[in-house]
Parts: structure tokens; C-alpha cells; sequence
């Protein structure tokens, strides 16, 4: 009996075989993991996620727009941390260096 490849479903990759097959790191991939379609496996926050490769590059040819109704319901997989960006420190007022006297 031999199997019908059109009738099966694609293999899901993990983040690290994603990144390796497109070339960027795995932080990319999870900094992205929504506009690439991640899917969560579980409910807890630091669930597995796993990618379609056939659905990431869909959305990556197509480009996945803010006009996408479902996109505003969706919460992220993944926050940033650290170093504010660079638009929140813009206005703030800069701190006056002081400098030590030369003897």
C-alpha cells in the first residue's frame, strides 16, 4: 500500500529546524512566531510551539498585513525583554555629565 503525499499532513518543525532552514537564528523565529503562524502546544507560558513549514512560507511569500482581522485578536507568544526601543527613550532628557577636574 503506498501513500498518497498530497493526502497527508505537512510535519511540523520545531523553532531551531526553521531557523536552520531559512537561514536566521532561533530568536528570529520566536520573535516572529506569530506572523510565521507558530502553533502552541499547550496553554502555559512557556508552551512548545511548532511551525508548518508550508504555512510559514505562505505567509512569508503573501506577507502577513495588520488589516488581517484575526491578527488583532491573537496575543503574542513571546515578549521581548530588556533595553527599552529606541522610540520610548526619545524624548526623555538627557542626564548632564559631569566632568572631574584635572590637578
Amino acid at each position: 500500500m503506498t501513500r498518497d503525499p498530497v493526502n497527508q499532513p505537512a510535519r511540523l518543525t520545531t523553532a531551531a529546524e526553521l531557523a536552520t532552514r531559512l537561514g536566521v537564528s532561533r530568536a528570529y523565529v520566536y520573535e516572529h512566531a506569530e506572523r510565521l503562524g507558530a502553533i502552541r502546544l499547550g496553554c502555559g507560558p512557556r508552551a512548545r510551539l511548532r511551525f508548518d513549514p508550508h504555512e510559514v512560507m505562505s505567509r512569508l511569500l503573501v506577507g502577513a498585513t495588520s488589516e488581517d482581522p484575526t491578527a488583532q485578536n491573537r496575543t503574542a507568544v513571546r515578549t521581548r525583554t530588556g533595553r527599552p526601543s529606541p522610540d520610548t527613550t526619545r524624548d526623555s532628557p538627557l542626564l548632564p555629565i559631569k566632568t572631574a577636574s584635572v590637578q
